[in-house]
């Protein structure tokens, strides 16, 4: 009779441990608190630009013939390489920057300079030479115009070249026509390329009709003043820019034009030749450094107290 009692009252009390055990489970199974502060940050309407260029730029603050040191250093290091076995980072790519621009200043500078572009302080200074080179390519066709577009109006869409160069009344998209251009300059002086050192030796130079510059460009240091004026559109590390920029500092170190650089990192450029460490850091959401705000919210408890009998012993 015991055996038998037992058996029917046993599996009411097994189940009665498993809701127990399984209600102390549940139980201790406690959620993360949520954070109590609010964090609020002030976006950029542009996307955020390169860091290379930020760091050419904070450094033509300084001088300008840093940022063409900057440049000629860039050169002569070797490019990284971007094979899947070996692909390079980010960081790999900041700490080149950081290398190349920290061989042209002095000591105190350095830290400077590494907080400002962390900063991302030069990124308005881009967005700047990005809206000329919109208009540049808009002026010469090279890239649709979809303001003045009528309605119905079929156009070709064209892909903006990654390096261009612009005079008062030409556009060279091929280096090839570039040094034919080139030469045109020696042959009115009556000047071969080979003896165009010689124009610095002679007198008085004629004022030329040139393009507008502005105090930001960036003129190449041997530039001559009241020679024609080439602008350069394009972005260091691509193999155009190699090219366009030996004929025209070249030429500019003859004496024979004023040459005049923009940078500017053509859509899709960054994909096609180009160093991956010139490209990193564009495209991005860009949150202006600084400018951040913290709400630490903070519960609060009160406690309601009755002091009716307070202030009647204080008036006794």
């Amino acid at each position: 009779m015991a055996s038998s009692s037992f058996s029917t009252r046993s599996p009411p009390l097994i189940l009665l441990i498993i809701i127990i055990f399984s209600f102390a489970s549940s139980s201790v199974t406690i959620s993360p608190p949520r954070p109590k502060n609010v964090n609020v940050a002030l976006q950029t309407k542009w996307k955020s630009t390169s860091f290379f260029l930020e760091a050419g730029e904070l450094l033509a603050k300084y001088r300008n013939e840093f940022f063409w040191s900057f440049l000629d250093s860039w050169k002569l290091l070797p490019p990284p390489h971007h094979g899947l076995d070996n692909p390079t980072s980010d960081e790999v790519c900041f700490n080149k920057i950081l290398r190349t621009a920290s061989s042209i200043l002095d000591g105190p500078l350095q830290s400077v300079f590494h907080l400002s572009l962390l900063l991302r302080s030069a990124s308005p200074k881009l967005v700047l030479y990005e809206q000329l080179a919109e208009e540049s390519l808009i002026h010469h066709k090279l890239k649709g115009n979809e303001e003045g577009k009528k309605a119905g109006e079929e156009e070709q869409t064209l892909a903006p070249p990654c390096c261009w160069a612009e005079t008062q009344n030409s556009v060279f998209i091929d280096a090839s026509k570039l040094k034919e251009w080139v030469k045109t300059l020696n042959i009115e002086e009556g000047k071969t390329l080979e003896t165009g050192e010689e124009m610095l030796k002679e007198g008085e130079e004629k004022p030329l009709e040139t393009m507008e510059i502005f105090a930001f460009d960036h003129v190449f240091p041997r530039s001559r003043s009241f020679r024609p004026v080439i602008i350069l559109y394009g972005t260091p590390g691509t193999s155009c820019f190699a090219t366009f920029d030996a004929i025209l500092s070249e030429a500019a170190t003859l004496g024979l034009l004023k040459y005049v650089f923009r940078p500017y990192l053509s859509l899709g450029c960054e994909n096609l030749d180009a160093d991956r460490c010139v490209s990193m850091g564009a495209g991005e959401t860009l949150y202006l450094g600084g400018y951040g705000v913290e709400l630490a919210l903070k519960n609060m408890e009160y406690k309601a107290i009755d002091d009716s009998d307070v202030k009647k012993g204080d008036i006794t």
